[in-house]
């Protein structure tokens, strides 16, 4: 998945969990990410947590520090 679909998810409110678990996913494979947009990991982890059988997650990162919203 990439850094666009991730954004596209994450511009909207974010739920604290899915409608349903995604129990057949086993490798999460995300590039282009900035974790400076809190959105953005807060769906990364909500994917992650809503994954029982998840074996294998590897992320590329982006650091841009002029998209790093301060909080």
């Amino acid at each position: 998945m990439n850094c666009c679909a991730v954004k596209c998810f994450a511009s909207g409110d974010i739920p604290e969990s899915l409608p349903n678990m995604l129990v057949h996913l086993r490798d999460l494979i995300l590039y282009g990410l900035s974790f400076g947009q809190e959105d953005e990991l807060r769906f990364v982890l909500l994917l992650v947590a809503s994954s029982p059988n998840l074996k294998k997650v590897k992320m590329e990162m982006n650091y841009n520090p002029t998209n790093h919203k301060p909080p």
